[in-house]
């Protein structure tokens, strides 16, 4: 083919120049196969929980809820992990935000009444998921300025 040719395939398939090799790059496709693995689970879990539920009027099992929330820690950990690999912190508080929201999952499976203690943790959880989302849009406005 000639470099016209090349040229025009591609733009038609929208490729881009790719750039060189970065470990960056490598960890940021390993995190995204694993997370991709992880969700398809969430997804085949809950179909097989609430179709038997929804069809078969079977009993709901609150540890639904707990391999759901493993499922969501496993998965800022991830992302966690991969902060590291990145220069800045922008990435540090979506996960932190998802393992918040997995920590509450966590204790509303592992009770089937609340108790003090739980209640309060739950509310100061509740209270740190809007601070960082606060923090989280803060951020992103003047990072974008």
């Amino acid at each position: 083919m000639t470099g016209k040719v090349k040229g025009k395939l591609k733009t038609f398939f929208m490729i881009k120049n790719e750039k060189p090799f970065t470990i960056e790059k490598f960890v940021n496709g390993l995190k995204t196969i694993v997370q991709w693995v992880i969700g398809a689970y969430i997804i085949y879990f809950t179909l097989c929980t609430f179709i038997p539920i929804l069809f078969f009027h079977a009993q709901y099992d609150q540890s639904f809820l707990k391999t759901i929330s493993i499922c969501l820690l496993a998965s800022s950990a991830i992302e966690l992990g991969y902060m590291l690999f990145t220069p800045g912190p922008d990435e540090a508080i979506v996960p932190v935000i998802t393992g918040i929201a997995a920590s509450i999952l966590m204790i509303l499976s592992n009770s089937s009444v609340l108790d003090l203690d739980d209640s309060l943790s739950l509310g100061i959880l509740v209270v740190a998921i809007g601070c960082l989302f606060w923090v989280k849009e803060k951020y992103l406005r003047d990072k974008n300025q």
